[in-house]
């Protein structure tokens, strides 16, 4: 992963994040911290494998500031 990124807009928290590369990537939970539980809001399918940059996105519609976020990583193989 080279970035990930949080940015408020007008529907909640939009996050963002890249891959340079990616080998057996099944996919990605999107999870979010609230009262020290982690939850997950969203699994992202990868790319699997492939040498190409890749672009992944999640709106979660939460007011700011109500919650921490993190990606969990999930491979095949």
């Amino acid at each position: 992963m080279t970035s990930f990124n949080a940015e408020v807009v007008s529907k909640g928290v939009l996050l963002k994040w890249e891959t340079a590369t990616e080998t057996n990537n099944y996919g990605f939970f999107v999870q979010r911290k609230n009262n020290g539980i982690w939850s997950d809001l969203a699994f992202i399918s990868g790319m699997g494998t492939t040498l190409n940059h890749s672009s992944y996105s999640f709106i979660d519609e939460l007011k700011p500031d109500q919650g921490r976020h993190q990606l969990l990583q999930i491979k095949t193989g």
